[in-house]
């Protein structure tokens, strides 16, 4: 029988750190102007990687909305309104940042938008391990109420 190992239980892959190191610089505005454009070559000279590791880090990124590529030309990052904002990546790099007012003002109308039916739906199909995260949840944003970091994982948890 196989065993099944939960991808929360695996090491994150090379391409992987390299696209979520960029990607948090990309969302909190330290990496790439509006008009700065790098080469796969000059990421893996940064990162010391392979390019082979910097293009799939690339395709990562290209993959959430967060930079494009184009032959010849460079890699450039894209405006937040191109963003993938339901990858649970970008809203976690984002959030784990200060994100400027405009960002915050996108991340609650988006919110507003899907939350309350999310709700309803929820409300008609859950289970009793359901209602117990919920309330484990809830219970740690209000104990974290003072704490940035801990109440923005218990909320993304919620």
């Amino acid at each position: 029988m196989l065993s099944v190992v939960s991808e929360l239980s695996t090491p994150k892959n090379l391409a992987y750190q390299v696209a979520e190191t960029m990607g948090k610089a990309i969302v909190n505005g330290d990496m790439f102007s509006k008009s700065q454009q790098v080469t796969e070559i000059e990421i893996s000279s940064h990162f010391d990687i392979s390019r082979n590791v910097a293009r799939e880090a690339v395709k990562i990124l290209a993959g959430k909305g967060l930079i494009y590529s184009r032959q010849k030309k460079g890699i450039q990052a894209t405006q937040a309104n191109s963003w993938n904002w339901f990858d649970e990546d970008i809203l976690d790099w984002v959030m784990s940042g200060k994100p400027d007012l405009t960002v915050q003002r996108e991340i609650i109308e988006m919110r507003l938008a899907i939350e309350p039916e999310t709700a309803a739906m929820a409300a008609l199909q859950h289970s009793a391990e359901d209602i117990a995260r919920l309330e484990e949840a809830l219970l740690e944003m209000e104990a974290s109420i003072t704490d940035a970091k801990r109440f923005k994982k218990a909320d993304i948890d919620f």
